[in-house]
């Protein structure tokens, strides 16, 4: 199975609503943006009107990190985020800097999908269905299929390797 290669759906009954009522109204100075690096990481920059893409600390939303911490205690918060992308963005394939672990947390009806990638070809594409375990120190790209609507997610870092993620959670 492929698929657990790089990610596993979680069980965790997270409040969506509250979270994403919380993320979908913070104000504009919450939001950076994010530029892709020659090595495929990405870096964070003050916001520009033409992004598609924004990230926003988790530390700026209480209601949905105190959510979360019910469900992942463990999380490294310094290295956790909320993110926006607008309708139709599709990521330029990176490698998340300094992290190789994640649990991302789709949010509301329009969830996406994330694509993995070796030898600059795509081998995989997951359909978001709710928290998901996924492996963030390889190639990897998200898609926003919608035509009118942002997607909003939660993406945390747990410490250790993916398969010791794996086999915990």
């Amino acid at each position: 199975m492929i698929s657990y290669f790089f990610a596993k759906h979680l069980n965790y009954n997270i409040n969506e609503d509250l979270c994403y009522n919380e993320i979908s109204s913070a104000p504009r100075k919450y939001w950076f943006t994010a530029k892709n690096e020659n090595d495929g990481s990405l870096k964070f920059v003050g916001d520009k009107e033409d992004c598609q893409f924004y990230v926003a600390r988790i530390t700026k939303f209480p209601d949905t990190l105190n959510e979360v911490l019910k469900f992942v205690p463990d999380i490294i918060v310094k290295n956790s985020y909320v993110t926006k992308c607008a309708p139709g963005y599709s990521m330029e394939p990176h490698i998340d800097p300094n992290r190789e672990t994640a649990i991302i947390v789709p949010l509301g009806n329009n969830k996406g999908d994330i694509s993995f990638y070796y030898g600059g070809k795509r081998v995989y594409t997951y359909d978001y269905k709710g928290p998901t375990l996924t492996r963030v120190g390889v190639y990897h790209s998200a898609t926003n299929p919608s035509t009118t609507d942002y997607r909003y997610g939660i993406t945390v870092e747990v410490p250790g390797s993916y398969l010791a993620n794996f086999l915990k959670r």
